[in-house]
């Protein structure tokens, strides 16, 4: 079966991918074909049930096991099956809106993008706490509609399939546990000539589950991606230019904000900034003398 777009979804014990994968079937039409792979990283297959009774409406749904517990081997296995000449990844907890397939491929058309990345907007539980809420941290605007993307990463992009192959890119394992596999994926992809532009009319809603809104999860999310950073300017995979300044802003943080706790009563996000910031140059200190890697909750 012939395909414009493959849309693909790793998924890791988590039973909201059915909400995703709905979301996805209720697409209006993108202006060409699309598939939907969803790639199952749990070892005992979990998702397959979750999937099972859906009405596709024409539209085809294909299972792969992976099982691997590494979101980078579970992404490549997606790279390898998709049919289509261009893949969107969409996360397992996010919910796309109706026109979002379509506003991702009228941007990369109007642009000749060879890289497409969205509108990622948080939705909170009950019980958040206001200084987190006031910060709004799970909602990402990548920038404006044909901008230069702030940052790159997976959830919420399109890219060409065939330019990623011709190039050799794979997704990383080394930072399959850890996170940042997919940053470390586009920075090389976008080294080796591809395009990116943000496309804010692409909409999805990232649901986020109670747990991710303490400030135990918020310190070990922030902490890790400072130690994935750190740990790619040790290795290599990152450029070293700038690494003199990324120092100094990381013991700044570590050493003058450390009283944190006593600063929530801040107003707007300014109290999650300092939290934030706390931990992630903690972190990358850590993973710049080869420790940390904290495996993703």
């Amino acid at each position: 079966m012939s395909v414009g777009i493959s849309v693909g979804i790793c998924t890791f014990r988590r039973a909201h991918v059915r909400e995703t994968v709905l979301s996805v079937l209720a697409q209006q039409p993108p202006g060409q074909d699309f598939e939907i792979l969803v790639c199952d990283d749990d070892p005992g297959g979990s998702a397959r049930a979750h999937l099972a009774d859906l009405e596709t409406g024409g539209t085809r749904l294909r299972y792969l096991a992976c099982g691997s517990r590494n979101v980078a081997v579970a992404r490549n296995r997606l790279l390898d099956e998709a049919d289509g000449e261009w893949i969107a990844f969409l996360d397992d907890d996010e919910i796309a809106d109706p026109r979002w397939l379509a506003a991702l491929a009228a941007a990369q058309a109007r642009f000749d993008a060879d890289i497409v990345k969205g509108f990622v907007q948080g939705v909170y539980p009950a019980g958040t706490p206001g200084w987190i809420l006031r910060a709004d941290p799970y909602t990402r605007d990548y920038g404006a509609t044909g901008d230069a993307p702030r940052r790159l990463a997976s959830g919420n992009s399109l890219f060409r399939v065939a330019q990623a192959r011709a190039l050799g890119l794979r997704f990383d394992p080394a930072f399959g546990r850890s996170g940042g596999e997919d940053t470390d994926f586009f920075a090389r992809l976008v080294a080796g000539g591809a395009r990116a532009v943000a496309c804010r009319e692409a909409v999805v809603h990232e649901i986020v589950p109670p747990g991710r809104v303490t400030p135990a999860y918020m310190k070990s999310r922030w902490r890790r991606s400072g130690q994935t950073r750190g740990r790619k300017l040790r290795t290599g995979a990152a450029s070293r230019a700038g690494l003199p300044r990324e120092l100094a802003s990381a013991l700044a943080a570590a050493l003058l904000l450390w009283p944190y706790p006593l600063l929530r009563s801040l107003p707007g996000g300014l109290a999650f900034r300092v939290f934030a910031k706390f931990c992630y140059g903690v972190g990358w200190l850590e993973g710049l003398a080869g420790f940390g890697g904290e495996e993703m909750a």
